[in-house]
């Protein structure tokens, strides 16, 4: 059976129809490519995806962040282009730009950059420029300018405690070093019983005084407590030296006697130290997903005295372990007379609620919940302790948490588990031209040869 002419005029067309088809399909897909971008990280660590706190700091952004780049090199230029953009994928507040700085020696001066490869980040007049470009340093510098004044820290200072300034194994400065990273102001503090102690955007730390405080500073903590400041306090086995009319205010006792815990003991080789595991920590926001163990020298417990606070425990330790009443000289043994018998609880969250009564007015007005924790330990935040464990990262959400920030955490570097492809520039054009040119044209080629031998 010979086929007709409209047989014949169906074949001649259908390959052209497909290939125009084709043609459109391709061309629609390339529109969409264009208007909507789509990028998947499928490193084995997710190391090009902004981590679970990064994303909490840029969607608390409320102001426009300025992110610019000085640099002659296009090659870092590209690279932080990169890097920002990850940011600016979940904020509409975050804009990015690169400026030679030969080219604009102006806004160069302007900005303060005084050398070539640097970040400038700004919102509104507050200002901050970054010689280190990993997510840590990038998320934190915007944590920093999104607080702006933020939270001042005074810690207590004047009867050897321990100092948020000094250097010896003792005092805490490399904690408050790790503070003044997420963007709060950190001080030594001395009282002056002619002024009261500031409430407002202040946390006050006392660090386990080891001289006894005068009657008038006594009375001045307790005034701070009552107009509702909060307050961090890290405690030590023996005298309160002083703070137990505090201790009153705030509906708690620091128990008797050293804390001895047979694990920390084990791992450690000494009675001094207690670790708490992820498993001592209670549900509260600054431990929640904690899995960090912490190590906790020269501890005691506290508890609760009355209920004039709402308190939740933080961490309770020493399941086998015990109060020891006496020196912890070797061999440290249980004695059922004097010690007392684990577990004990580490530390407290306080908080309660206030009420302000405006003038004339018999009504009294809700105001924010106050906040306090108890420890029954400062060497833990010291700077001999910080490093071990989750030493650090407890101290940083304690705080915080005391600010009001529970969300706002340390961010641990994305460890990476693939490897990197680094092509040249070379390299990357011959792909480039391989995938966009030579292999369509394959692709052309054969079509038309099979259209050409069914023709």
């Amino acid at each position: 059976m010979t086929p007709g002419p409209s047989s014949s005029v169906t074949d001649r067309w259908q390959p052209r129809i497909t290939l125009l088809l084709a043609l459109i399909v391709a061309i629609l897909g390339g529109s969409l490519v264009i208007k909507h971008s789509i990028a998947k990280d499928w490193t084995a660590a997710a190391r090009h995806t902004l981590s679970g706190s990064s994303l909490e700091i840029v969607a608390q952004l409320n102001e426009p962040l300025s992110v610019i780049s000085f640099t002659r090199d296009p090659q870092l230029a590209r690279a932080l282009e990169q890097r920002i953009a990850r940011y600016r994928r979940h904020s509409e507040f975050i804009s990015y730009e690169t400026v030679n700085p030969d080219r604009h020696p102006d806004r160069a001066a302007a900005a303060g950059i005084d050398r070539d490869g640097v970040l400038h980040l700004s919102i509104a007049d507050r200002h901050e420029t970054l010689r280190q470009f990993d997510e840590q340093a990038i998320s934190n510098a915007i944590l920093r300018l999104s607080r702006g004044t933020g939270i001042e820290i005074l810690v207590l200072t004047g009867h050897g405690e321990r100092s948020a300034t000094g250097q010896s194994n003792h005092d805490i400065s490399h904690f408050t070093a790790s503070l003044s990273d997420q963007g709060f102001r950190v001080t030594d503090y001395q009282m002056d019983l002619t002024t009261p102690i500031p409430t407002d955007n202040v946390i006050l730390v006392i660090s386990a005084p080891q001289t006894r405080l005068t009657g008038g500073e006594v009375a001045r903590l307790l005034a701070y407590v009552e107009e509702g400041g909060r307050l961090l306090w890290l405690g030590d086995p023996g005298s309160l030296n002083g703070l137990k009319p505090l201790a009153i205010q705030l509906g708690v006792r620091f128990l008797p006697g050293t804390l001895v815990d047979p694990a920390g003991m084990q791992a450690a080789g000494s009675a001094a130290f207690t670790l708490a595991t992820r498993n001592a920590y209670r549900p509260h926001p600054i431990t929640a997903q904690f899995q960090f163990t912490t190590v906790f020298p020269l501890s005691t417990g506290v508890s609760q005295s009355d209920q004039r606070w709402q308190a939740a425990p933080l961490a309770i330790v020493g399941e086998q372990g015990w109060l020891e009443q006496g020196e912890l000289e070797a061999p440290v043994v249980f004695d059922k007379q004097t010690d007392l018998l684990g577990p004990v609880t580490l530390a407290l969250a306080l908080t309660r609620e206030r009420t302000e009564t405006a003038l004339n007015t018999q009504n009294p007005a809700p105001m924010q919940s106050q906040r306090a924790v108890i420890v029954g330990d400062g060497d833990f935040l010291a700077n001999a302790y910080l490093g071990n464990g989750g030493n650090r990262q407890l101290g940083l959400n304690i705080i915080n948490w005391l600010a009001g920030d529970e969300q706002m955490i340390n961010i641990e570097p994305i460890a990476a588990k693939d490897t990197e492809l680094n092509l040249s520039d070379r390299h990357a054009l011959i792909m480039a031209l391989g995938f966009l040119l030579l292999l369509p044209l394959v692709f052309a080629i054969t079509g038309g040869v099979i259209w050409w031998r069914r023709r």
